[in-house]
């Protein structure tokens, strides 16, 4: 316990920003010794397989290649003496946005409402624009107004073409769709002969079932 309050209380702010039920859950895992254990296993693999690993990584050009969020603490280890924007760019392909949150190490406790803020914006984007038609404007919205340097007034500059472009997501998400579930029937074995059938004479088929009574 008394590592857990020496280790959380080291800024300015002590502990004043952690919940007490949040104190309480670090000190119980911290009373399991397996926990500790791990944990220094965990910091101990950095420099040792997980160095060796992301070596042989970089040095083949291999990138992390999902959606990824960058978020750290502006007054924390990270933001005071490291530039995230400049090094993740050499390890992920895919990087959506990157801020620097008012906080330090903790973003959760420290900052809960930014934090929430962008992960839920993040969440949002990352579903993509081609389910709905004009879901690509409030998609579009949403990103930038997380991002700083774009103003999101500037989509007004858009918005005579969005309803074009709307409908084109909108029929690319449609001719997808389609085709997936065409393709995992008959990964999964459910393509039945009727629809093999329809895949091969659609007129006929299309005939044949205006023939039968509804």
């Amino acid at each position: 316990d008394y590592f857990i309050e020496k280790k959380l209380a080291k800024t300015k702010q002590g502990l004043s920003f952690f919940d007490p039920a949040a104190i309480a859950e670090y000190k119980r895992y911290f009373r399991n010794p397996a926990t500790v254990h791990a944990m220094c296993e965990d910091y101990r693999a950095t420099h040792g397989v997980d160095l060796d690993m992301d070596s042989e990584d970089f040095a083949a050009g291999r990138k992390i290649t999902c959606p990824l969020l960058l978020l750290w603490g502006a007054t924390g280890g990270v933001g005071r003496n490291h530039k995230p924007m400049e090094i993740w760019p050499r390890y992920a392909s895919d990087i959506r946005a990157g801020k620097a949150l008012p906080c330090g190490h903790y973003l959760s406790d420290e900052a809960p409402e930014e934090t929430y803020r962008e992960l839920r914006e993040a969440m949002i984007t990352s579903k993509g624009a081609s389910g709905v038609t004009g879901a690509g404007f409030v998609t579009l919205a949403a990103t930038l107004s997380v991002v700083p340097d774009i103003p999101v007034q500037s989509i007004a500059i858009i918005l005579g073409i969005d309803k074009f472009m709307s409908e084109c997501r909108a029929l690319t998400n449609l001719v997808g769709n389609g085709v997936a579930t065409v393709v995992i029937s008959r990964w999964e074995g459910e393509l039945v002969g009727q629809l093999k059938a329809a895949m091969a004479h659609p007129v006929a088929l299309g005939e044949e079932l205006e023939e039968q009574p509804v």
